[in-house]
């Protein structure tokens, strides 16, 4: 039985030292090429960066943000669209954090339009705030057409 526990508690450990630690640092990024018959020629070239699930919490990931956005601009986007889920579920988010949030996301550089979609943990009006403060345009049930060199 304490053997049972101990392999218990070393499992827990492990899975809360992999969530704090390792998970949030685990930046990725992968490139793809698309090409397509229907995309005009105009279109060559053109560069999106999607990113999602920041999950902010405080001061526990702003280094995480702060090398997000700089890998962000390193590709000079012409397009950025981040997929929701700002704020992690259980945090009161208070006015410094709002700033903090929307003085960052600012400065996301995009050629063309940064857009932004709700998540699933994404308390509506803190989200709309912060994302229309940030020059993120916010699609909800709706579409955006982009013109690119046309």
């Amino acid at each position: 039985m304490k053997r049972l526990l101990c392999i218990l508690i070393l499992v827990v450990s492990l899975m809360y030292l992999y969530a704090r630690y390792i998970e949030p640092n685990n930046l990725k990024a992968n490139e793809y090429s698309i090409s397509s018959e229907t995309l005009p020629d105009s279109y060559n070239n053109f560069k999106i960066v999607q990113f999602s699930d920041l999950l902010y919490n405080n001061d526990y990931n702003k280094k995480n943000i702060d090398e997000l956005i700089k890998k962000i601009n390193e590709y000079n986007p012409d397009l950025v669209i981040f997929n929701g889920n700002l704020i992690s579920n259980n945090y009161q988010i208070n006015d410094e954090d709002k700033s903090y949030l929307e003085e960052k996301l600012n400065e996301i550089n995009a050629n063309i339009n940064k857009i932004a979609i709700y998540g699933s943990n994404d308390e509506e009006n803190t989200y709309q705030e912060i994302m229309n403060n940030s020059n993120f345009i916010i699609l909800n049930n709706s579409s955006k057409y982009i013109f690119y060199k046309s």
